[in-house]
Formats: C-alpha cells, sequence, structure tokens
C-alpha cells in the first residue's frame, strides 16, 4: 500500500515549508473535488496530503472601501449567505448558492472551487465577470493574479510550483451592476453544471456599459467571451443582437472545442442561455 504523509500546519508558512519538502503533496481544505479524485487514480502521484483547515488567516471574509477580500478558506455557504456579498456582488453570490449541495456548500471552499478548477466549476464565471483577482503565495514571494491570467497559466501548464492561494480579492463598484448567473444541469440540485452563464452589465442612456459575459462547463476551462462583449457594448439590447451574441459565443466556444458529437445539443442550448441573459438588459 503506498505510503502517504498527512501534514496539518496552523500557518501559512509551515504549510509552504511542507510543500517545498514535498512537491507532489497536494493541499487540502473540505475535500470535496480532491478526495474523489484520488480514490478514481490508481496511479495518482500524490504522496502526502496538507490539511490547511486550521490555518485562521486564510477563513473569513472582509471588507475595505473599496474591495471585498475571501479567504480561500471560505466556504459556498458562508459567501451564499453573506449579505454584503448578496448586496455588492449578487452574481458571485448566486454561483456559490448553486454550488452542489447543502452539505457540499457548507464543507467545499471557494479556494479549492479555483484550485481544482473543473471544467463545471460553478464559481468561475463569476469569478471572471467580476474581474477577481487571487493572491498566491509560495516561500519567496507572494504575487497577485486574475483569475482568468490564472486559468491561461492552467490551461498552458505555466502555474509555478509550490504556490498556495491566500485569498481572493473582488472590488466593490460603486453602483451594484445588473448581474445574471444560470446553472444548467440534469436535476434541481447536488448536480455538475452541464451549462453556467454569468453576466455583469450597466445600463446608461439605454446603452450597455461594461458588459462582462462568461460561460462554462462547455470548454475544458471557463471563459470570458469578449467578441461577443463587443457586440453589445454601446447599444441599446435588441432581440436581433441578443441571438448575434449567442451564436458568437457557440463561434468562438467551437473554435476552441472544435465541432465534437456534444455540439447538436451545445448549439442551440447554448445559444438560448446567452440570449435569455441579454434580453434582462432591455
Amino acid at each position: 500500500m503506498k505510503n502517504i504523509r498527512f501534514f496539518q500546519p496552523d500557518t501559512v508558512v509551515h504549510a509552504l515549508e511542507f510543500l517545498h519538502e514535498h512537491p507532489k503533496a497536494r493541499i487540502v481544505a473540505g475535500g470535496t473535488d480532491l478526495l474523489p479524485e484520488y480514490r478514481e487514480k490508481e496511479d495518482n502521484a500524490i504522496t502526502g496530503f496538507i490539511d490547511i483547515m486550521r490555518i485562521r488567516e486564510l477563513s473569513g471574509i472582509s471588507f475595505d472601501d473599496h474591495a471585498a477580500h475571501i479567504g480561500a478558506l471560505a466556504t459556498h455557504a458562508m459567501i451564499a449567505q453573506n449579505g454584503t456579498l448578496k448586496e455588492r456582488l449578487p452574481v458571485l453570490s448566486a454561483a456559490c448558492s448553486h454550488v452542489g449541495s447543502p452539505q457540499i456548500r457548507n464543507l467545499g471552499t471557494i479556494g479549492g472551487n479555483i484550485i481544482t478548477m473543473s471544467a463545471c466549476a460553478d464559481t468561475l464565471p463569476a469569478l471572471l465577470v467580476l474581474e477577481a483577482r487571487m493572491v498566491m503565495r509560495s516561500l519567496h514571494q507572494t504575487r497577485t493574479i486574475t483569475v482568468e491570467e490564472y486559468i491561461d497559466e492552467k490551461r498552458k501548464q505555466l502555474v509555478p510550483p509550490g504556490e498556495m492561494l491566500i485569498k481572493i480579492v473582488c472590488d466593490l463598484p460603486d453602483e451594484v451592476p445588473l448581474s445574471y448567473f444560470f446553472k444548467l444541469s440534469r436535476r434541481a440540485a447536488a448536480a455538475k453544471a452541464r451549462m453556467t452563464v454569468a453576466r455583469t452589465a450597466y445600463i446608461e442612456s439605454g446603452q450597455v456599459r461594461n458588459l462582462r459575459l462568461s460561460v462554462g462547463a462547455v470548454t475544458s476551462l471557463a471563459l470570458r467571451y469578449r467578441e461577443a462583449e463587443k457586440l453589445i457594448e454601446g447599444k441599446a439590447v435588441t432581440d436581433q443582437l441578443c441571438c448575434q451574441a449567442g451564436e458568437r459565443v457557440v463561434h468562438d466556444m467551437l473554435a476552441v472545442t472544435g465541432r465534437r458529437k456534444s455540439a447538436a445539443y451545445k448549439i442551440p442550448v447554448l445559444t438560448e442561455m446567452v440570449r435569455r441573459s441579454l434580453e434582462g438588459l432591455q
């Protein structure tokens, strides 16, 4: 039987030291994604687990005048139920309220949802439209990177080793944007996403301003769809524009995935989901 080491640090430094000494160890918090993945892979290269749940500085949600600071160990339930986040960042609150079942939301963390980065991670589209930032720390440096930049690093397998997510930072806008989040799944609860759409925007003098649109679960990693955003930006929303934006998202999705067997299902459904996300701006 494989010899797996288990470490429970109570500070970030201790966790990073162990990770430096055991680079194939995996950080675990709620474990709702990692442990099922570990059990499924017979040839798993993981040599140990670093349980970070005792590290107090990674927990909690705080605010300053300009931003929300969400600890990597903040659970989906904590985020979904936080009154300030519901009011100021409703798209993120909605995304976290749709994660799994109540049990998963009480245990699973936003940090784990980001770092595991499965195709169907519910929070990623919301974090992309919020242009959220991640504070990453290693033994030798601390860096801040946007979630979108981190996804790109992940796609290109360029994520530096020995790093740990400390917190997520989301700007608090003076004016709360019109927000939309929808998750399509096989059943109403405790289900993985088939598709997710997140959108934020403002309406100024009848025209759309600062539209951000992201879709998850249709490509290997969630994406912003900037070409579709450009179609709508600065214009009054019409049914025709909504349909065109949906078609543009499908075009850009197929450019990433190619035309697979699932395209027969994805194309009409995704077009309609994007259309619905935008019709509320009319």
